[in-house]
Parts: structure tokens; C-alpha cells; sequence
């Protein structure tokens, strides 16, 4: 293929393919946006004026609101030809940011990872208490537990606890 300006060199791959370099291509883009660019003014005065056939509108008959004339995926193809032909695109609106912080949620155990060694770290500096308290109780236990094997015979259970409750 050849065209005024260029000469487009098209390979042909194993499977029949055709390929063009992206270089070609944009420019095939940029040239189609022009035609486009072009027609713009057509287009706006078939729409009813571009800005408004891409917002949606109240129909003063029913009240209803009516769907906009433009979808977004036209209106985003059509701005993205214009900026591609080397305008600027007169309807552009500034990008917003969300009033409040987004973050992703992330993962349960990342998030209280930090709470969680901050525990652990408080719990061992306590340890050395536990364990003397624990082992302080396991001799407790030790002295209430040596019941007569008659005491163990002749009680139920119920009575067992409640003379290890009154001894303690």
C-alpha cells in the first residue's frame, strides 16, 4: 500500500495476519480524527449542541428523565480522536478526587498485624509473673488434691468440688 506522504509496508504473518507498525497506525488515527474533527460541527448541530446530547435531560412532557443522545463510550471515542488529532477537546472537566480517604481493605491479618504484636510483646513482659503465679497454683492444687482414697470412694464428684472450694 502506498499513500502521498508514506510508504506503509504491511508484513504478512504465518497465519495470514497482517501487520502494521504502531507508528502507521497512530497515524491512520490521527488522520481519521481530523475527518472527524471535521465533522464535529455536524455533529453538535444533529445532537442538539455537544455538550447537552452528552448529559442526560428532563423531558418537560413527563418529567422523566431522558438517557443523554451521546452514550459515554461514544463521547469517549469521540474525545479521544479529537486529542489524538492534536486539539484540545472544549468540553474537558476536571478529575475530582473523593472528599474522603480510600484505601484498599486489604487482607484481616494484615490489618491487626500491628495490634497483634504489640499484644504479644505486652503478654511476654508480664510472663515471668504468669509463670510464677501458675506454678504458685499447681502447689495450691498439689495440697488440695490429697484426699484420703476413702474421702474419694465415699463422695461424689459435687461433694469433691466443694470441699476443694471450702479448703482454698
Amino acid at each position: 500500500l502506498q499513500t502521498q506522504t508514506n510508504k506503509i509496508v504491511l508484513h504478512q504473518t504465518k497465519t495470514g495476519r497482517l501487520n502494521i507498525s504502531m507508528k502507521m497506525a497512530t497515524e491512520a488515527a490521527k488522520k481519521i480524527a481530523e475527518e472527524l474533527f471535521k465533522q464535529l460541527p455536524k455533529v453538535a448541530q444533529k445532537c442538539g449542541g455537544l455538550p447537552q446530547a452528552m448529559l442526560p435531560s428532563l423531558s418537560p412532557a413527563t418529567g422523566h428523565w431522558r438517557p443523554p443522545l451521546l452514550g459515554a463510550r461514544a463521547v469517549a471515542k469521540l474525545r479521544k480522536d479529537v486529542l489524538l488529532s492534536g486539539r484540545e477537546w472544549p468540553w474537558e472537566q476536571e478529575r475530582t478526587t473523593s472528599p474522603y480517604k480510600t484505601r484498599m481493605k486489604g487482607h484481616k491479618r494484615e490489618r491487626e498485624s500491628l495490634k497483634k504484636q504489640e499484644k504479644i510483646a505486652a503478654n511476654m513482659a508480664k510472663m515471668d509473673s504468669i509463670i510464677a503465679d501458675f506454678r504458685a497454683n499447681l502447689k495450691v492444687k498439689a495440697k488440695n488434691e490429697q484426699e484420703s482414697m476413702m474421702e474419694k470412694i465415699l463422695m461424689n464428684p459435687t461433694e469433691i468440688r466443694k470441699k476443694r472450694r471450702k479448703a482454698t
